[in-house]
This record gives C-alpha cells, structure tokens and sequence, in this order.
C-alpha cells in the first residue's frame, strides 16, 4: 500500500480556537459583542447540481442531504487576519430551534470592529497556525446500526467573515468534507465488526485519510499528507453489531473532497469471527459539503456480496498518524489512553499529551516528582485519579540504598549458638555468619578457596561459596589474581552485600589452597548476638509477614507465668552512640490484662528504650520508656493490624511516629526530653510482661546512625494523581520495587519484585491495603506483566513471575484473596526444555487463554537455543494448566544486548497480538483460526528510528508505540 500527495482546492472562508496569551489581549478586547455561527446541511448530491453546500455538529440524515445542528458541547477556533487564535464556546441558552445557528462566546473576550477572522471547527489548542491545521479521518466508527455519534468529530467546518462597527460576526460555516451513505443487506446473520473500503494497489487514486487545512489564502487549500488504498470503520465498542440475514446495515464514512469516479471501490465485511464477505461498488468524483448514496443488494447495479473468506490477516495495516518527540529524551515506560487523552510516565515523570489532532499531538501537563530518584514504571487509572507505581533507578550496587543494619527475621533467629557449624573448620574460618537471602538449612556445602591456583585458568582465586541444596549457590567473594601476592593482598576479614548477608572471617586459620567442605550442618543462627530469656516468654520466627518484605517475622510470646517473663534478642552495633533512628513493624494478637514492654535498643546488658502497649477493650495504647520515665500513651492502634513504627533518638529528645500498613505519612504519637544522655551499642527485639499469652509480631526493623526515611522504604512508591492537574494527592512507600499496576473491580493490583499488593480504592484519593503477598526468600520470583479476567463467576489475576513461570490470584472476595494456581514448569518446545533460558515479561488474556512474551535470556541470545514469541496459556482447567511456545522467524529478530531482552511488552487488537522486537519495531501474531496457538505473521512497524518499548492498542484502531531508546519518541499507529 502506498503514500501519495496531491492539493485538493476549496472555495471556502475560515474559523478557528486555541487558548488565551497575552498577545490576545491585543486582538480580542473585552466587551460583549455577539459573535454568531451558523451551520448548513450536506446537500444530496443526486438530489441537486447547487455546489454551494451546507454542514454541522450534531448529524442525522434526511430527505434531501444530512442535516447538521449545534450541539451544547461545540467548541470553535478563532484566528485572526495576522496571528493569534482563542477558542469560542457555545452558548447553550441561544441555539436556534432548529439548531443551525447558536450564540458563540470567547472565554471573556470578542472580536475588534471591522476586521477579518477566520474560524475552524473544532477546536484544538494545537493547531496555532491557521495555515497549517491539522485535519484526520483515521479512527472512524459507529457504536450502533446507523450511528452518526462518532462522525461529527470529522465534520471539520471553516468560515470566514468581517466583523461590523460594533464587533458583531456572522460567520456561516462550509463543510470541508463529504458525508457517504451505505445501505447494505447483509449476506448472513452474524456480529459485524468493520467494515472495509478498498482501491486496487496498481490504483493511482487513494483514498485520502489525512492532511493539512491552510486558511490563511483566499482560496483556502486541503493538502492531503497521508493516502492508502484501504478505508476502515470499526463497528461497535464490543462484539460488533448485530444484524441478521437480508437486514439492512447503514454505514456512514467521512472523507475530503476527492474524484473517485474511475475506481472500482471493493466493500468487504468483517463479523467477529474474521469472516468476511465482499462487494462492490464504482467510486464517485466526492465534493465537500455534499452527502452521497450507495445501496449494496442484488437488485442494485453492482449487485450485492459476491465473495466471502476468513481468516483476513492483511486486515492490519499499520499506518504512522504522528510521532511526538520526547523533550526529555527519556523512555517511555507505560502509558493509558482515555479518550483523545494519553497519560505516560518514565524517567520524566508523568505527563498529559492531547491526541485530539491525532496528527499534531500537544503535551498540555507534566509533573517531575521525584525525577532523579525514581524511575515511573506503569500507570493505570480510575475516574479522576491516575496510579503510579515507581521503583528506584537502577544503578548495581547502589541501587538499594540500605540502613545500617537491616533485621528482617528470614533465617530463624531464635536458636543462638556459640558455634556456628558442626564443623571445626567452618567454625574456625567463620566468626560470624548472618545469612538473609537463603536458610541456613539450605547449605550443603562450602568452597573456601584462600589463593588457590586454578591452573586451567592461570589465575589465584579467593572465594568464600556456600553451595545450597537447590543447585543453586551463595557467594561472598569468588574473585580471581595474577600474582599470589595480589591475592593475599586482596583478602579482607568482614563481607557484606546490599542484600543484608553479612560474615566476619578469619583467614589466617584458613589453609592456603582449594578448601572444598561438604556434609556439614548450620546452625540457625541468624543475625542476633546473644539471646536472653526469663520464665516462659520466647521468641521464634514462625510469625507471619508484615505487609512490606520477607515471608516471616518475629513472635514474640508469653505463656503461663507467676512474675516478669523477658525474652530478648541482641544485635550489637559496631560504635556508641546517643544518636540514631528506627523503623520497625509491629501487630499485637491478643489483649491482655496487663502492659507489655518491647526493649529495642540498649546498651551493653542494660535496656535503654522500650515501646510500651497499654491494652485496651480493643487494642493499646502505645508510647514508649525512656531510662524509666514513660512518655504519654496517646496513640491507639488495633489489635490484629500492622502498623510502622519510627523512633527517631538524638542527644536531647526523643520522638516517636506510627503510620498504617498502606505506608503514607508518619503521625507524631509522642515526644520527651532527655534528662540524660542516652547512649547505647545495641538494637533489641524482645518481650517483657507480666501478662499471660500475650502474642506480638516484629518484622523488619532497620536502624541507620543518621535518617532512617533516606535509606529504607525507598525501593518503590505508589502515587495517587489527580488527572486535571497531575498533582499528587497521596503517596505510599514500599521497600521492594514496584512494577505493573492495574485495576479490576475497584480492586487496585500492585505487582512489585518479590510479591504484589492488592488495595481496595472505593474512596478512589485514599487506596486501603487488602492483601500483601511475598514470595520465598530463597526463591526469588519477579512479578511483572498482569492482566484480569473472569471465570466461573469469579474473577482473577494472571501475574507473570519472569523466569519462574506465572502465577493466578483469586481477587474475587476482596477479604478473601488466595492464590489459585503457581506454575513453574518450562516451556518445552520442539522437544526440549527452555528452562532457566527463557522468561515472560508481560500478559495480556482473552479467556479461554493467557498470551505471555517469551523472549531469550543474555547468554543465548543468537544461539541455536534463541525462541522469541508468545506462550499461550490454556486456562479452563487450573489443574491441567498447558501452555505452548508459537515463535517468530529468526530472520526477523531483533538481538538487543542491554537491559531486558525483547519482547518484554505485548496487547491484542481484534485477532492480532503484537509484541515488541527492539529496533526491528514489532511483531505480528494473528488468532483467527487458532486462539490456543497463535500464527506468526510478520514484522511491521519496522522503522530504523523505532526502539519499542510499550505497546498500548485500542478499541477503535490505534496503537500507541513507545521509544525504548534514543529517540525516545512515542508514536501513534491507525490500524487500518
């Protein structure tokens, strides 16, 4: 299909609107002078030879052409003869009776006395230069059998016209277009939903769908800029539209002046089952301002529908309409359409672009929150609210800013040993071990290389490795030297990862050489120094997880007992300090008759500071005790909720704050004075009451020396903004990095690494956390893409888990979510397993089925083992759930080498799923005749210029592309 030009001329005068300068000022003075328009019909062209024609807004057919009205909603642009353009709205008190002519007012100003203007209908504040307007017939449709809704947006309008002594204007508007009318009898009852209008390709003549509008010339100029020899209208939001055999479908099309007469125009059909049946017709030489009349059935010249197929895949023509430069030179990351509205986020921030000239789209609003510190990952909304879910930038190691120590009760910190291992080596080499990331239980064995020479490489190595029952291992160190000399030298007593492990080693007990140890156990010894217990309280970590990290949290707990029962764990810091701050989490179980004290920091054997619970008929009053002086109990929390407690302590004060699960804004509970310093080297997590089974959770308590906000809870944001303005409303902190986000049912899902949240958002500004859930510690799952779908009178989530499958949430009964399904299992194709070289990024479901990306790890990018495709899903049975790998052609592959592979973005439009191919643009899959296994089409969208990122298709044709890379532009398509 090919692009031409040509200049079509119209005799016509001019219109039109934009937003008020300050340079209006000037041109539209303020008064009350009445500004008038007027609107005339299309004239039928087989009913009349006038070629004056008439038009406007509201469309409904009549005898003798289409009747146009006003409509209260209209708006106008109005230029004038040199520069400047306001918009004109319509003043709903003043429309004639027959809606032809209506009061135009001009947001506070009118027009100068006799002077010239120009005026366009509709408005578009980016359309500044009246000889340069913007002007589309792509997107056409109709919601219902003869709808004319959706055609007034492409009735453009001019007018021009001299204002007299006193500033009044009558401007009398013409059509820039032509209305065509089909009356088909349809061939077989069924859902239609498109209809096609196409000229032979060998054609000269196109139809023209897109240009540029010049008022400025007496004889004001339509320059055609975009051409194709197809011609769609989408038929209802949904199915299609319903029509049964020899029933009679009224379609309506749009289009500019053009000479047709000559071309063959072939009608085809299309129902909802990509089967289509065609017609045809003999074109016409189209004037603007004049209806014109088809009728498709057997007793009309051209006769009726004489062909009929399925399966048309060249249904999807990918047509560019726009591509609007990204001013940050950032990528885009996720965006929603609403409307003629398009809300991005990225490295940006978010931001609000007007696609109401799809041709010329306008960024209108931006806001920068937290740009440096935050990349803006995926965005959905609801009503008037946008949510945003953020994780932090990527930087290696420095990309999880930690507190000092981070305590998060993952590996059985109730059992202290002395001893580490049951062997001597292990316990002579280690004189500390704090594992997070895995269980101690896990450890089968030990490679603690200490300048060993690897002949086979030629170099020394120094490595402390814990093998772990999964295959998997753990490292500390594993770096290799030249020299011996440089290995010795390299070798240091204390390693720590940005995860939270930690070991203080001794290697001059450890032999030179090749030090492999197998057949040992760990002691669960966890991250504490000491344990002290009195009576019958105890701590144990089999207590369930707070709504942030880990699967685990510390219980601490009382039985039967006659006095003070304490149990207190011990982490010793490195310095003395009267200074510092900490957040933990905490949730009571049990109301009990009598305080309960928690020590959290001390120093040496002495509890310097304790949160202290007050109980109450249904929950405490909490404050604290500071070197044996309470501070007021003024805050009540609920038992059986979580709350996030900070403590912050410095020479003269100290201060305590609580905020709820959802993690907003911190509320000062109390503060009080020093009377004495207090200094202390430890962090305690313990129990002290005289209450029987008294039962509380502490989870994740971090401690920094300095600001415990700058360096905890700072992995991931979830924001709340108002679309008007893209203001922020509301903000909650997460301490793992957010990913896709989505709504269903008022039901706000937040998938982050490691786990997902779901908030109820029936008070849309204020989301209310429901459910967190957080994968094992030890078995690291990313949650990404995430899409909805309902079965059974339920409903559900379907998450892709990247490299460990996908997992399926029942979000039914919002205080009940449950996981439903978790698979695991490889993709197998041709026989052999894909896995651990292989993920899926991103989902997209049409129930009976689940469409994932499939794209290749790094190392095998470009190898015999490189499958890139979609894996569909079958979900009607979750417990046989089967899935099947369709690829692409290697030709066609696209090998990005940075970052995350593609495809990692995929949407569905009619039969067609599209997924991205980096440099390449994208790639086609079709499910007409096999939705259980799609049928690889091709590549299209393949601009050298194109990095995609995002793909985002809607209902009505359009798909929206988003630069992964320099450019960083973010174009629009018309599926045609």
């Amino acid at each position: 299909m090919k692009t031409i030009h040509k200049i079509l001329s119209l005799f016509i005068a001019i219109i039109m609107f934009t937003s008020c300068t300050s340079e209006l000022l000037n041109i539209f003075q303020n008064s009350t002078n009445s500004v008038k328009m007027h609107t005339n019909n299309f004239v039928d062209a087989n009913m009349t030879n006038n070629d004056s024609p008439n038009t406007r807004v509201s469309l409904e057919p009549e005898q003798g052409g289409v009747r146009v009205s006003w409509d209260k909603a209209d708006v106008v642009s109005v230029y004038s003869s040199e520069k400047g353009l306001t918009n004109f709205f319509i003043d709903e008190t003043s429309i004639s009776e027959d809606g032809f002519t209506a009061d135009f007012n001009g947001s506070g100003f009118s027009l100068s006395p006799n002077s010239t203007y120009y005026a366009f209908y509709p408005y578009s504040a980016s359309a500044l230069d009246k000889s340069a307007i913007p002007i589309t017939y792509f997107g056409q449709k109709m919601l219902s059998n003869g709808d004319f809704k959706d055609l007034g947006k492409y009735d453009y309008m001019w007018s021009m016209g001299e204002t007299n002594s006193e500033g009044h204007v009558l401007f009398n508007f013409e059509h820039i277009g032509s209305v065509i009318d089909f009356n088909i009898t349809v061939p077989q009852t069924a859902y239609y939903n498109k209809i096609r209008f196409e000229i032979d390709e060998s054609s000269q003549n196109k139809f023209v769908k897109s240009g540029l509008f010049n008022l400025s010339n007496s004889q004001p100029l339509f320059t055609g800029e975009s051409s194709d020899d197809v011609m769609s209208v989408s038929l209802s939001d949904g199915d299609g539209i319903y029509v049964e055999k020899d029933d009679i479908l009224h379609v309506y099309l749009m289009l500019p002046p053009q000479d047709l007469s000559k071309e063959k125009i072939i009608i085809r059909l299309i129902d909802k089952e990509s089967n289509w049946y065609s017609a045809s017709v003999t074109g016409k030489n189209m004037k603007a301002g004049y209806s014109y009349h088809y009728y498709v059935n057997d007793k009309s010249p051209s006769g009726g529908f004489t062909g009929s197929g399925k399966g048309f895949v060249d249904d999807l023509n990918y047509v560019k309409i726009s591509s609007l430069d990204n001013p940050s030179k950032t990528t885009y990351k996720d965006l929603i359409v609403d409307g003629n509205y398009v809300y991005a986020v990225g490295q940006f921030g978010v931001r609000k672009i007007d696609y109401s000239i799809e041709s010329a789209p306008t960024i209108v609003a931006e806001n920068k929150i937290e740009q440096n510190s935050m990349n803006y990952r995926s965005i959905t909304d609801m009503g008037d609210y946008l949510y945003i879910s953020m994780r932090q930038n990527s930087a290696g190691n420095k990309e999880l800013y930690n507190p000092d120590v981070k305590l998060t009760f993952e590996t059985n910190v109730s059992t202290y040993n002395d001893k580490i291992s049951n062997n001597a080596i292990i316990n002579s080499f280690f004189k500390k071990l704090s594992l997070v990331s895995c269980n101690t239980k896990d450890v089968t064995s030990a490679y603690l290389y200490k300048a060993y020479y690897k002949k086979s490489e030629g170099v020394y190595k120094n490595s402390i490795v814990l093998k772990l029952s999964n295959g998997k291992s753990f490292s500390f160190l594993g770096e290799s030297y030249n020299t011996r000399e440089d290995a010795y030298a390299a070798l240091k007593s204390s390693y720590k990862k940005t995860t939270g492990d930690e070991c203080l080693v001794d290697w001059s007990l450890l032999p030179e050489g090749n030090n492999f140890i197998s057949n040992f156990e760990l002691f669960k010894c966890g991250v504490f120094d000491s344990y002290y217990k009195t009576g019958s309280a105890v701590i144990t970590e089999t207590g369930e997880p707070c709504p942030n990290t880990g699967r685990y949290s510390a219980k601490l707990q009382t039985f039967d007992n006659t006095g003070t029962d304490t149990a207190i764990l011990t982490k010793q810091l490195d310095y003395t300090s009267d200074k510092g701050e900490l957040s933990l989490w905490l949730k009571t179980s049990s109301i009990v008759d009598q305080p309960i004290q928690i020590p959290i920091i001390g120093n040496n054997n002495t509890v310097n500071l304790s949160l202290v619970l007050a109980p109450e008929s249904n929950g405490y009053n909490i404050g604290f005790i500071n070197d044996n002086i309470q501070a007021a109990q003024t805050c009540h929390i609920e038992n059986n909720v979580w709350y996030n407690i900070k403590i912050c302590v410095n020479s003269d004060r100290v201060s305590m704050f609580y905020r709820t699960k959802e993690c907003g804004n911190y509320i000062l509970v109390s503060e009080e004075r020093n009377n004495k310093n207090l200094n202390f080297n430890s962090l305690l997590v313990g129990i002290s009451t005289q209450a029987n089974n008294a039962l509380v959770y502490i989870d994740d308590y971090y401690f920094d020396y300095s600001s415990i906000d700058d360096v905890s809870y700072v992995n991931g944001k979830l924001l709340v903004v108002d679309k008007s303005n893209l203001n922020v409303v509301n903000s909650y902190s997460l301490d793992l990095k957010g990913t896709e986000i989505a709504i269903h049912n008022n039901l706000l899902f937040l998938n982050m690494l490691k786990g997902f949240n779901v908030y109820n958002i029936n008070n849309p500004s204020s989301p209310i956390l429901e459910y967190s859930y957080r994968y094992p510690v030890e078995n690291y799952t990313e949650c990404q893409g995430l899409d909805f779908f309902e079965c059974n009178g339920r409903s559900y989530a379907f998450i892709c888990n990247y490299l460990l499958g996908y997992t399926i949430v029942d979000i039914t009964n919002p205080s009940d979510i449950r996981l439903s399904a978790r698979n695991e299992d490889p993709v197998i194709y041709d026989g052999v397993s894909l896995k651990g070289i292989s993920y899926n990024f991103d989902v997209v479901v049409d129930y009976p089925y689940a469409y994932m990306t499939h794209c290749t790890s790094g190392p095998n990018i470009g190898t015999d083992m490189d499958y890139r495709g979609i894996v569909t899903v079958n979900l009607s049975d979750f417990s046989h759930l089967s899935q099947t790998l369709s690829v692409a052609s290697k030709a066609d592959y696209y090998n990005k080498t940075t970052g995350d592979h593609c495809p990692i973005s995929i949407d569905k439009y009619n039969s067609n799923i599209i997924i991205d191919n980096g440099k390449k643009g994208t790639l086609l899959f079709n499910v007409s005749n096999s939705k259980d296994k799609p049928q690889y089409v091709g590549s299209i969208m393949n601009e050298e210029e194109i990095s995609v990122g995002i793909i985002k298709a809607t209902d009505d044709g359009r798909i929206f592309v988003g630069d992964d890379g320099f450019p960083y532009k973010l174009h629009l398509y018309r599926a045609e």
